[in-house]
C-alpha cells in the first residue's frame, strides 16, 4: 500500500497533518514541501487543504480571488497572514503556493528569512537556475513528484536573495519565478 491515512490521529490535539501520511520511499516528501512555524511547530505544506491553516492560524488579514479561469469551479484564491501567504485552487482545494515573508517559519533544512546564500547552498546544493530580477537573485530548485502534483507539474522552492541574504522563500506546485 503506497499511502495510508491514520484517522485515529485526528482525535489527538496538536497532531501535524504531515505526520498523518506515510510516503513512498523513493521520494523525500518532508525534505522540501513544508515550512515549520518557529513558535508552534505547525507545518504548512503543499497539498494541505487550506482549512488546516485557517483552523490553526485563525482569521487571515485578507482573502482574495487571484484568478478566474474558464469555469466558475476553477479559481485561485490567496489567503494573507502577517508572516505568510498561501494560494489554493478551488477545483481540488489544496495549497499550491506558500510565500514566507518573515523569519517566523523555516524549511525542514533550517533555512529562513535572514539565512545566507552559503547556508542555502549547504542545505540544498547548487540551484537548478539563478535568475536576476529587479536587484534580487532568485535561486530556483525544482523536481517532479507525480505522487504529490495532480497536474504533473514540478514542485519548486525558491529563495529570493538580496545582499547575499534570504529575503523571501516560496514553495509552489509549478514555477512562480
Amino acid at each position: 500500500m503506497k499511502y495510508k491515512l491514520l484517522f485515529i490521529v485526528l482525535l489527538i490535539p496538536n497532531i501535524l497533518f504531515a505526520d498523518l501520511f506515510s510516503y513512498p520511499s523513493d521520494i523525500s516528501f518532508p525534505e522540501s514541501l513544508f515550512f515549520i512555524h518557529r513558535e508552534t511547530g505547525f507545518r504548512i505544506m503543499l497539498g494541505l487543504p487550506p482549512e488546516f491553516v485557517l483552523t490553526h492560524f485563525g482569521k487571515p488579514s485578507e482573502k482574495r480571488m487571484t484568478h478566474q479561469f474558464r469555469s466558475p469551479d476553477y479559481q485561485r484564491w490567496e489567503i494573507v497572514y502577517e508572516d505568510f501567504i498561501i494560494d489554493y485552487r478551488t477545483y481540488d482545494f489544496v495549497i499550491t503556493y506558500i510565500n514566507i515573508i518573515t523569519d517566523s517559519f523555516y524549511t525542514s533544512k533550517g533555512i529562513k528569512i535572514g539565512s545566507t546564500v552559503n547556508e542555502v547552498i549547504n542545505a540544498y546544493g547548487n540551484p537548478r537556475v539563478t535568475v536576476s530580477r529587479d536587484g534580487y537573485e532568485i535561486m530556483l530548485y525544482d523536481r517532479f513528484i507525480p505522487e504529490i502534483n495532480s497536474d504533473s507539474e514540478y514542485t519548486t522552492i525558491q529563495f529570493t536573495i538580496k545582499n547575499n541574504v534570504v529575503v523571501r522563500v516560496i514553495m509552489a506546485i509549478g514555477s512562480w519565478v
